[in-house]
């Protein structure tokens, strides 16, 4: 890791193999909001070269919230029936740990799956169950994150970066009857030819 760099505030912990689309949507809206420093995922936060074992768990422990990305194939399941959730050095169940450990604040983020029950979790996992989960549903994916986002912003403030007050360019097109902004209103009608 660079020194000096930040690692973030919210950690996207997320099995590559289950949706890690969701993942990124999550990271590009949260990133939008609150800053690229302010949130860690590890395809984009981490650089060629660092220490990826070390740097993850330092990101979790210096992280406010850690969003758990769950998807129908989350806990990892194998050919043979065996769950990579299940293995001690499993790196998504070590991230969940280190949170756990460290008082960090756990946000399950169910994605097509069903409300975590913990006799199917390993004993050290089992309090994520009773956490509060998040769903993002596909179709209303855009309203699901818009709310996870709100919900961060009024969870932990200091994570939050405060709008900055941005000069607003106004276009008008007299022929059209439109002001160009935020958003388009159409003040007239007008033809396409």
């Amino acid at each position: 890791m660079v020194e000096g760099r930040s690692l973030g505030k919210i950690f996207i912990s997320y099995r590559s193999s289950d949706v890690p689309y969701g993942a990124c949507l999550i990271d590009t809206a949260l990133t939008a909001h609150f800053g690229e420093g302010q949130v860690f995922r590890d395809a984009r936060s981490l650089t060629p070269g660092d220490d990826f074992d070390p740097d993850i768990m330092r990101a979790v422990r210096e992280s406010t919230v850690l969003l758990v990305v769950i998807g129908e194939g989350w806990t990892g399941t194998q050919s043979d029936g065996s769950r990579l959730l299940d293995r001690p050095h499993d790196f998504i169940r070590r991230e969940i740990v280190e949170a756990f450990e460290h008082d960090v604040r756990v946000v399950p983020v169910l994605m097509g799956a069903e409300r975590l029950k913990p006799a199917d979790l390993p004993d050290e996992l089992r309090p994520l169950a009773a956490r509060q989960d998040v769903r993002v549903r596909w179709r209303e994916s855009h309203l699901d994150v818009a709310a996870l986002v709100a919900s961060l912003t009024e969870l932990v403030p200091e994570v939050a970066v405060r709008d900055i007050e941005r000069p607003r360019v106004t276009w008008h097109a007299e022929k059209v009857g439109a002001v160009f902004n935020d958003r388009v209103d159409i003040a007239g009608d007008f033809n396409v030819n």
